[in-house]
């Protein structure tokens, strides 16, 4: 993870709103969680499961 002082990924898209978080007690289990999320089954499953969150947000669906 790097950390910053000015995000350039959110840049654009401020101010943030935190909609979800998880934590884990080993960074092993977080490794494995964090390459389930960014492979393709994975973020469909968040997206699906963060639907809700989206509309109240009004996050432009991609």
């Amino acid at each position: 993870m790097i950390y910053s002082t000015k995000p350039v990924a959110t840049k654009n898209r401020r101010p943030v709103k935190l909609i979800y978080y998880e934590a884990y007690l080993e960074q092993r289990d977080a490794k494995q969680r964090e390459k389930y999320l960014k492979g393709g089954k994975g973020h469909s499953d968040l997206k699906i499961q963060l639907k809700n969150s989206f509309v109240k947000i009004k996050y432009p669906h991609r």
